[in-house]
């Protein structure tokens, strides 16, 4: 009986170690995963923030408000349908939060499971959106490469009249302006703004949660 009992207690005592081992790995992967966090907050408010200022210049493209002269005082004009500035989430400390199991019977187990579904959803959401305006890009540059004289000229930044007058008055570019604001404006943004606000929650919860342990 007493050999029993003595095995009991070190099995228990085991799984106390154990425990405690894997609280403090969880603990010191929430360090990272708020690190991840407020980086990618920062870079997409940057895309944010890259973005906004030329909306107007785009719907000004679509409305076909702008000639030539306007489009050479416009220094973003020219990359209009042809740069994009891109986010990729970091996932370092999501990649050591998938090796836990968690069965959702405290607080930190839904925490792991919230955020293993905020990382799921969101990698997919805008790894597709950067391949969609990716895609565009490809498409505009084929084009230009394929049937435009001023694209050595445009590639070379050479100022070439011809380039300007396409962006001004060619139905052809005003379709790409409106396909890129369709992606920027109506979807990407929207997703990063949605990716700002559920990833400061996050990192909120995941610094409660390690200043109560």
């Amino acid at each position: 009986m007493l050999v029993v009992v003595s095995i009991l207690i070190a099995l228990i005592i085991r799984n106390w170690y154990h425990e405690g081992q894997l609280n403090n790995q969880i603990d010191q992967t929430a360090v990272q995963i708020i690190e991840d966090l407020t980086l990618d907050t920062a870079i997409v408010n940057g895309v944010i923030k890259h973005y906004e200022p030329k909306e107007t210049i785009y719907k000004r493209i679509m409305a076909d408000s702008m000639d030539v002269d306007d489009v050479k005082a416009c220094a973003d004009c020219k990359s209009l349908v042809s740069l994009i500035v891109t986010f990729e989430p970091n996932v370092i400390g999501y990649t050591i939060l998938k090796e836990f199991d968690t069965n959702l019977k405290t607080e930190k187990d839904s925490l792991i499971h919230d955020t293993k579904f905020f990382y799921s959803r969101f990698i997919s959401g805008i790894e597709l959106l950067n391949d969609m305006i990716k895609t565009d890009i490809r498409s505009n540059l084929n084009v230009w490469k394929n049937e435009k004289p001023w694209y050595p000229n445009m590639i070379l930044g050479i100022e070439d009249e011809r380039y300007y007058d396409y962006i001004a008055n060619d139905p052809q570019f005003r379709n790409m302006a409106t396909n890129f604001y369709l992606l920027i404006y109506k979807n990407y943004l929207n997703a990063m703004r949605i990716y700002v606000e559920q990833a400061t929650v996050l990192a909120d919860r995941w610094k409660t949660m390690l200043e109560r342990d």
